[in-house]
C-alpha cells in the first residue's frame, strides 16, 4: 500500500511535462508558487500541525533531485523516514497488512470492516 510522500510529491513535477502543460495553457510568463510544509523544515502551529510555506520557482529543481532519490524511501539514509508522519505511516500500514492478512483484503463489493478497524487502530 503506497502514501503521498515527498518522493511522490516531487515526481510529476520531474519529468518537464508539467512544464510542458503549464506554456501550452498559458500565454507569456508564467511564476510558480508552491505552498508546502516540508517536516524537515516546516514549523508547528498550537496544533502541532505542520504549516505551509510559500516556496518559489527554484522549488522544480529540488523535485527533480527528490524524485530522483526516491529509492532511499525506507531505507536508513531516507532523512524524510525519521519523522513522526511517516513512522505513523509505516505503523498504519503494518497495521492494514496484518489486518488484511487475519481477515483478507477489502473488496470493491465488500463491506468497509477492513479500513473501519484500521482507522479504529490509528485512532487508538
Amino acid at each position: 500500500m503506497a502514501y503521498k510522500d515527498e518522493y511522490e510529491v516531487a515526481r510529476p513535477y520531474a519529468d518537464g511535462a508539467f512544464l510542458q502543460r503549464l506554456r501550452a495553457h498559458f500565454e507569456g510568463g508564467v511564476t510558480l508558487r508552491f505552498h508546502l510544509a516540508p517536516p524537515l523544515l516546516a514549523n508547528r502551529n498550537e496544533r502541532g500541525e505542520l504549516v505551509k510555506r510559500e516556496f518559489g520557482p527554484w522549488m522544480m529543481g529540488v523535485f527533480r533531485v527528490l524524485a530522483q532519490l526516491k529509492g532511499l524511501r525506507g531505507t536508513a539514509l531516507d532523512p524524510f523516514g525519521y519523522t513522526e508522519e511517516r513512522r505513523t505511516e509505516r505503523a498504519l500500514a503494518g497495521a492494514r497488512q496484518g489486518l488484511w492478512s487475519r481477515q483478507g483484503a477489502p473488496t470493491a463489493s465488500g463491506p468497509c470492516a477492513v479500513g473501519c478497524a484500521a482507522a479504529a487502530l490509528a485512532l487508538g
